[in-house]
């Protein structure tokens, strides 16, 4: 999933983009790029019995130019070097983080899918799903992994321990009557954006595998 995710992604983003930096045109190009990604590996899976799942965090620096750090400087120096306005734009899905450097200090761009946070608690009960506490880690299950507990027969059901995702057909169930639409585990990112400031030097983007264990 995440070979595919790596090969089709930014390139379903392009391709349903308007060309307009709006919010609403960003937003949309992100939450379509991702849901026509999500459908195209969906087919793939069917055909080969997929059954894994991926995150994903994609960063978008849009912009002629960004502000050279002399623009802190004030007075006719500053104007000069002001540059073009540049945006940051970060769509995040499940537990993949981006964080940016500026000024010497951490500034988180997204926040994790995590089964505990309450709106994605909600959503996933709105949906069908369960959410559990497993050996001290939130997870998600769907309804027969919820009544079935992790006894007897859990080993058939997927229990993941993020709210949102690529793939995870398991988990891809939309309750009767459900009004967002989404699935159990939902492949629709979270979209924010960022203006670019003279102090910002770069940025991180990493897996949980590096968030997990590092500060």
């Amino acid at each position: 999933c995440s070979e595919f995710l790596a090969a089709h992604l930014h390139k379903s983003v392009e391709s349903v983009w308007q060309g307009q930096p709006t919010a609403s045109a960003m937003t949309a190009a992100f939450t379509d790029g991702f849901r026509q990604t999500e459908s195209g590996f969906m087919e793939l899976a069917a055909r080969r019995n997929l059954r894994s799942g991926s995150t994903a965090c994609v960063v978008l620096l849009h912009g002629w130019e960004p502000p050279r750090p002399e623009a802190s400087a004030g007075g006719a120096a500053a104007a000069a070097n002001l540059g073009r306005p540049c945006t940051l734009w970060v769509a995040n899905l499940g537990d993949s983080r981006a964080v940016l450097c500026r000024g010497g200090k951490a500034l988180r761009l997204s926040e994790d899918h995590k089964p505990e946070r309450r709106d994605e608690k909600k959503r996933v009960e709105a949906a069908g799903g369960f959410v559990m506490n497993i050996g001290g880690i939130w997870r998600v299950t769907n309804s027969a992994g919820g009544l079935g507990g992790v006894g007897e027969g859990a080993g058939s059901y997927l229990y993941l321990a993020v709210s949102r995702a690529f793939g995870d057909s398991q988990l891809k169930g939309v309750r009767a009557g459900s009004q967002s639409g989404e699935s159990i585990v939902s492949a629709v990112p979270e979209v924010k954006s960022f203006d670019v400031e003279p102090d910002d030097l770069f940025a991180v983007v990493a897996c949980d595998g590096v968030w997990d264990v590092l500060s």
